[in-house]
């Protein structure tokens, strides 16, 4: 007896398993011995299927569906392996569920004569199976091909990078290997003359009538999607239909014939699941749909945890926003220096380098957790998102950081260097910062030598400042009225508490704005600046090693520079 596998990659928006997707399971149940469904939705254990066939994997949501493939299938194999093996995502619907069945089933006999069975292909860049459903015998998967493919996919930074690595990576891979490949999905001639017509007629606007005349543009009009532009011929022939084509319709096509080719019972549920998630979804320029994040001032986060937060004992954490994954072992290499258990929170944009920042990080720190964050704001944004959220309430002290790279100054790597040595260059001096918070009255340590007062460094910025202020008071302040004193570069210790007022500023405030290039006079330059009276405001301190928890207030800071930016004129040489 063959024992057949199935791996579903799921995902859904709202955090949910679709009735539509309920009606696969039952359908996989039906032909497979075992199915490994791996999900990246915030699903609780009561919301796991019941069924004992299934075994559900939760996984943060970063890497799309091919690094939940590579999760099922690291699974099965662990658990011993497979004769056959269904290989399948939730981006598809079922128009016809009988015929659904046939499919599948018609999949796996197929398996018999070759080594992988595909629903569609495409020419799409490069000949490649389409990934959403695909059958794969066992020696297949346990290939030294496959498995050094498989052990390519790993979260990349935008969505094109995973179809690179993954869809058409695979099919390059089975390629390679000498696999042997069936195509269920036959068009005819005329389903082909046809896609390739309406294609060619999508592709052009009034501007671009001359790509007529580029033997180029002939020649692309075999890479359409077929998931697209045949669409009802798949449907008709498989009984599926992929959700994008319906749920968003990015080419604008007819879809007329969806209603008369389904069974009232599949169309009313595909109806319910496109009224559901059609909001979630957005078309891009070109072919690709990308889920939409909620309007918001701050950046958007997701948040990858390796254990949970503030596990008891652990009352130091560092918030480190890097945008340069480069430089993550130079930040190692300082935060080593913290010996009591800290929980260590990363902000980046970059989806790609989540599983190089945990690997690294984690035997550090007493947990990781990874803020994926909407590249806004540049460090500050990524904070004040994490601050708000109140992830950071429960730390006695916290150190903030960033992966610093000056790209106007030659300078700027000096700088980093200083700013680094004065928060954490040794285990000495990391401890003395968190007895200041932790003993006195001080709210904020940071490098002495960065803490700049001279009215020259209020540069654009002091309009702003001083609106921010004011939502925090009923005084009517004026622009003089408000003090300057900051920890230039916006890294240093702070208590959570001393800060507490960032909570208070109205969101109408915080919207971060694309910067083009900017090197003064935006949001995160006003905060910067506004971080260094936060703490007055609640009757904090803020204060240096240098000053031992005097206030850097009470001396003299007029000469203070840095050395990325102009000197005022009369402290100049």
């Amino acid at each position: 007896m063959l024992k057949t596998v199935a791996v579903v990659a799921h995902f859904d928006p709202d955090d949910v398993l679709d009735p539509t997707l309920h009606g696969i399971l039952e359908d996989l149940e039906a032909l497979c011995d075992s199915i490994v469904l791996v999900t990246t939705s915030r699903l609780t254990s009561n919301e796991f299927p019941t069924s004992k066939k299934i075994q559900t994997i939760c996984r943060p949501n970063v890497g799309y569906d091919f690094y939940s493939y590579r999760v099922g299938i690291s699974a099965v194999l662990q658990q011993g392996g497979c004769d056959r093996m269904l290989l399948l995502n939730s981006s598809y619907l079922v128009t016809d569920n009988r015929q659904y069945r046939n499919t599948m089933a018609t999949m796996l006999q197929r398996l018999d004569d070759v080594d992988i069975v595909g629903v569609t292909q495409s020419r799409q860049w490069q000949w490649h199976l389409q990934s959403y459903l695909i059958a794969l015998r066992g020696d297949a998967v346990s290939s030294r091909w496959f498995l050094s493919w498989l052990s390519t996919i790993s979260p990349r930074n935008t969505k094109i990078e995973t179809i690179l690595s993954g869809e058409l990576g695979l099919s390059a891979a089975i390629r390679a290997g000498g696999a042997s490949v069936d195509v269920l999905f036959q068009p005819t001639r005329w389903d082909n003359w046809r896609a390739m017509a309406l294609w060619g007629c999508k592709s052009l606007t009034i501007k671009s009538l001359a790509k007529l005349l580029h033997p180029l543009f002939w020649r692309s009009l075999t890479q359409f999607n077929p998931t697209h532009f045949q669409a009802q011929a798949l449907a008709r022939e498989t009984g599926l239909v992929k959700t994008e084509l319906v749920r968003n319709n990015p080419h604008k096509l007819s879809l007329a014939w969806l209603q008369r080719l389904c069974p009232p019972t599949e169309y009313e549920a595909i109806n319910r699941f496109v009224t559901r998630s059609q909001a979630h979804y957005q078309s891009k320029s070109g072919p690709l749909t990308a889920l939409t994040t909620k309007t918001s001032p701050l950046p958007w986060q997701r948040v990858i945890h390796t254990a949970p937060l503030g596990r008891p004992g652990v009352r130091v954490a560092v918030i480190v926003h890097i945008f340069y994954p480069e430089l993550a072992g130079e930040i190692y290499d300082y935060i080593k220096n913290i010996v009591e258990p800290f929980d260590l929170i990363i902000t980046t944009p970059h989806e790609g380098a989540v599983s190089q920042l945990i690997d690294l990080f984690a035997p550090l720190a007493s947990s990781v957790a990874v803020a994926l964050s909407e590249n806004r704001g540049r460090d500050v944004g990524p904070f004040l998102a994490v601050h708000r959220s109140g992830m950071l309430e429960r730390y006695d002290a916290v150190l903030k950081l960033h992966s610093k790279k000056s790209t106007y100054s030659d300078s700027g790597q000096q700088w980093q260097q200083s700013l680094f040595r004065q928060l954490c260059g040794s285990s000495q001096t990391v401890r003395r910062s968190v007895e200041l918070l932790r003993n006195g009255k001080a709210g904020m340590v940071g490098p002495h030598d960065y803490f700049l007062t001279h009215p020259h460094y209020w540069g654009a910025n002091r309009a702003t400042v001083c609106a921010l202020m004011q939502s925090l008071t009923p005084i009517t302040l004026k622009e003089e009225d408000v003090p300057l004193g900051f920890f230039a570069g916006t890294m240093f210790w702070f208590a959570p508490k001393a800060i507490a007022a960032l909570h208070d500023i109205p969101d109408s405030l915080l919207t971060f704005a694309p910067e083009n290039g900017k090197q003064d006079g935006t949001l995160a330059h006003a905060l910067e600046r506004l971080f260094g009276i936060l703490p007055q405001l609640g009757g904090y301190t803020i204060t240096s090693l240098t000053l031992a928890g005097q206030s850097l207030n009470e001396i003299a800071t007029l000469d203070h520079t840095v050395p990325v930016l102009k000197k005022p004129s009369e402290l100049v040489q």
